[in-house]
């Protein structure tokens, strides 16, 4: 049985590399990710330019660049490519999700969850984006997020399990089972 997929950016259908990946990159091209981007090109993708940076490494790529080179620029413009994908969330919008759970909930501390590492972002095209799914994220953390709602529903969620309190816990170590 033959895994198929289809990008969602052009609809066609991709057979070859890695899952969901298009044909212009392969699985061995990500054992190169090493040897490192050009710097012109690492400075346009870590300030978030990331479509000047695609358009800089298929500039490179034409120039039939060292095989290794060529590697590791085709499965960084990948990742370049990828990322918008995944990291779809504007700071603003992020900020009114949080919000429609914790209307309380302020500026100040969406920049504190950023720098404890508890919303991970990145910048794109000059705007801050967050992961699709950092509300999921936020809530293994209910005592920093105390006015979201628990994670019912988590694969390892126990707040429905906590919720139910049946009064019947066991101590087992240092942990509490129910």
């Amino acid at each position: 049985m033959a895994v198929i997929n289809v990008l969602p950016s052009d609809g066609k259908v991709i057979d070859e590399g890695p899952v969901g990946c298009s044909v212009d990159v392969c699985n061995d091209d990500f054992r190169f990710l090493d040897v490192g981007l050009p710097p012109e090109i690492l400075r346009l993708k870590d300030a978030g330019y990331l479509s000047q940076a695609i358009e800089a490494c298929d500039r490179l790529l034409a120039q039939d660049p060292d095989p290794s080179l060529a590697a590791c620029v085709r499965a960084e413009r990948y990742r370049m490519l990828e990322t918008p994908l995944h990291f779809s969330v504007s700071r603003d919008r992020a900020i009114a999700m949080i919000r429609e759970e914790w209307p309380e909930f302020t500026e100040e501390q969406f920049d504190d969850l950023i720098d404890r590492k508890r919303i991970d972002w990145r910048f794109i095209d000059g705007e801050l984006f967050v992961l699709d799914n950092f509300l999921d994220s936020l809530r293994v953390y209910p005592k920093e997020v105390p006015g979201m709602r628990p994670d019912f529903y988590g694969r390892n969620s126990t707040a429905r399990r906590d919720a139910q309190g049946d009064g019947v816990t066991k101590r087992i170590g240092s942990r509490h089972y129910a």
